[in-house]
């Protein structure tokens, strides 16, 4: 969150000299902010049970998020906005009535781009991304056990579990006023995210996300 403070500062000063630093180009934004996610397992119905269930990690956390884009008008009062962003998805659990409760966290790299009209310094409008998963982990708390054992929390690495990548379709809605901006987005996964390299674990369940967020930055 400091870098973000000192690197907002530093756009909105140079935005002022603009003419003379040529090179940063007129459209660049920066922005930051925090998320929500859900994530769902769905329990395919296979041999030899042949159950359907859905289970959800949707116990509310934030987790933050940032971001580089760039806003290029194409025609009418339309912008595409390619962007690079890095944030963390975190599908938390609800505590259990013994006491356990976990979290999967996957730090994201993504890569994509927003198709928005503009009205009044409103913008609203979808986009898609591809997602970079670089690292994903479970942790865990483990309840006590008598007769006096304390409870722990304990981690373990998750990569077998998920494909290392994957795509989301979006919609934004976001206010502009004098360069600052206030966004509201949504992200749904529309390819699933078990390791497709595992085919027992590809027919046993379909995995999906989503992913809610608000960000404030500015763009020059």
């Amino acid at each position: 969150m400091r870098m973000f403070i000192l690197l907002l500062v530093l756009l909105i000063s140079l935005s002022g000299y603009s003419q003379i630093l040529s090179f940063i180009p007129e459209g660049l934004g920066i922005e930051g902010g925090i998320g929500y996610n859900i994530l769902k397992v769905h329990l395919n119905p296979i041999e030899p049970l042949y159950l359907s269930e859905n289970y959800y990690r949707d116990a509310f956390k934030l987790t933050p998020s940032f971001r580089i884009s760039y806003e290029r008008k194409i025609f009418w009062r339309f912008s595409i906005i390619p962007f690079i962003s890095y944030y963390t998805f975190v599908g938390k659990s609800h505590e259990e009535d013994n006491g356990y409760k976990d979290e999967i966290i996957r730090n994201t790299m993504d890569l994509g781009f927003l198709l928005l009209p503009s009205y009044n310094g409103i913008q609203l409008g979808p986009g898609m991304k591809y997602n970079e998963f670089l690292k994903t982990k479970i942790k865990s708390y483990q309840p006590p056990q008598p007769p006096a054992q304390s409870g722990y929390w304990n981690e373990e690495d998750m990569n077998w579990y998920f494909n290392n990548w994957s795509i989301d379709i979006g919609i934004r809605m976001s206010y502009t006023y004098e360069n600052f901006l206030f966004s509201l987005e949504g992200w749904y996964s529309i390819t699933s995210l078990e390791d497709k390299s595992d085919q027992f674990l590809d027919d046993l369940v379909n995995v999906s996300s989503q992913r809610y967020q608000i960000l404030l930055g500015y763009r020059l």
